[in-house]
């Protein structure tokens, strides 16, 4: 999925060298390009969303160093997970108070971790499945108006990278009576190759419900909803609909 970033800079790099009006070159200069990718790195985001990750961390997990190993190799990664603290008494004294939050790491660039944002929360915010919840942690650390949710058996290409940009076009778009709050469109599963029953069977399924059902839902239907895979976002539209329909419902 880091393709989205590599993607972005070389329209940027590409669009810059034929901003005159010219053919663009066949390969960008390095200055170009190092100012392509500061833009790219500025204008698009990675937030994993991984609930257990301060667990792994605690327990001396290896899972932890591979997700690790993830944020070193991508420097635009970002981690969000729960941290609980107290709560267990730890050594027959008095038991500490128990405090939960919202935690966002990265890289700091010399080989360890760096907290770059902490959110305190009221208690455990898993309440339901793990999949949602896990995307509410995350969610407050995504910065701009538009979300991508992307599922972790999810792969892609550099390739199908260059249609985000026309993708978040049609938010703007006027087509439609009413606003574009969800865009969805085929995944590329990657795990399809390890089985029959567990992969492919499964990854034809999620073709027919992510493409044929999901245009019904939205047309006649009108209740086409978000189903990560990997659908697009109107951020502000989700964090401000909801509580205006409620009072419409009084």
């Amino acid at each position: 999925m880091m393709y989205y970033e590599s993607a972005l800079a070389f329209l940027v790099a590409v669009e810059a060298g034929s901003a005159g009006g010219g053919p663009a070159p066949p390969l960008p200069a390095a200055s170009q390009t190092a100012a392509a990718s500061a833009l790219a790195q500025r204008k698009v985001g990675y937030v994993c969303a991984c609930q257990v990750y301060g667990d792994y961390k605690r327990a001396g997990d290896p899972r932890a160093v591979d997700i690790e190993a993830l944020m070193h190799a991508f420097p635009s990664l970002r981690v969000a997970y729960v941290e609980r603290r107290g709560g267990g008494g730890e050594g027959g004294g008095e038991e500490e108070e128990e405090a939960w939050a919202a935690m966002l790491v990265c890289s700091d660039g010399e080989g360890g971790v760096r907290c770059e944002s902490r959110v305190g929360l009221p208690g455990n915010p898993i309440l339901g499945e793990g999949k949602p919840e896990n995307q509410n942690v995350a969610l407050p650390f995504c910065h701009g108006e538009r979300v991508q949710m992307v599922d972790m058996n999810q792969e892609g290409y550099w390739e199908e990278a260059l249609k985000m940009r026309p993708l978040l076009q049609e938010f703007e778009s006027s087509a439609k009576a009413g606003p574009v709050t969800v865009i969805g469109f085929p995944e590329h599963i990657f795990t399809q190759s390890s089985g029959f029953v567990t992969a492919i069977f499964i990854g034809l399924q999620e073709r027919y419900f992510g493409s044929f059902v999901q245009r019904v839902l939205d047309e006649p239907l009108d209740v086409r909803l978000h189903y990560g895979h990997p659908a697009l976002l109107d951020k502000l539209h989700f964090f401000w609909e909801p509580s205006w329909n409620l009072l419409g419902t009084f």
